[in-house]
């Protein structure tokens, strides 16, 4: 994963410090709208996502992460959070892999299309997608073939992996 920047929201949900925009004087409350923000006071030191978004700070297509804080006694204190830009994680799967010719999708766990080889940006399609996979995959396993391999768009689909320490496919 690329990360993009970190920034510190308080337990309020009020990005006062940015990365990219250093201390912020008023501070950004609209931060509140990331979904993980409602998680990480109950789960710290444990990362949670949001769907993908544009970055607040950096207007960039990312998907928005965040790690809740304790003090030492135990308190929550805030959420470091980060982007993880979306061109980037593709530019790093094509460099590891080493072969650009793989097509492949990254899904959440609501099995919505995060990422892609062919850079879809088309939110019908994305749904088209995750109707198919729904409909016809069956991932129980942590890795394996697909007993059905999923078309779309020409490109047939066949193997699956799920990330150990990430809420992806």
């Amino acid at each position: 994963f690329i990360l993009t920047l970190f920034d510190w929201v308080t337990p309020d949900n009020i990005m006062r410090v940015s990365s990219k925009l250093g201390v912020l004087v008023p501070p950004r409350s609209d931060i509140a709208i990331r979904s993980y923000l409602k998680e990480t006071n109950k789960e710290p030191w444990v990362i949670k996502f949001s769907n993908p978004a544009l970055g607040i700070p950096s207007g960039q297509k990312l998907i928005p992460a965040g790690i809740g804080v304790t003090n030492k006694a135990g308190e929550f204190i805030g959420t470091l959070t980060m982007g993880f830009v979306l061109d980037g994680i593709n530019k790093k799967i094509f460099y590891n892999l080493g072969n650009t010719e793989i097509q492949f999708f990254i899904l959440n766990k609501s099995m919505m299309p995060v990422v892609n080889s062919s850079g879809m940006d088309n939110e019908t399609e994305a749904l088209e997608l995750a109707n198919i996979i729904k409909s016809e995959s069956d991932l129980s396993e942590d890795k394996g073939f697909l007993k059905h391999p999923i078309e779309f768009e020409g490109v047939n689909y066949t193997y699956y992996k799920k990330l150990e320490k990430y809420p992806f496919i």
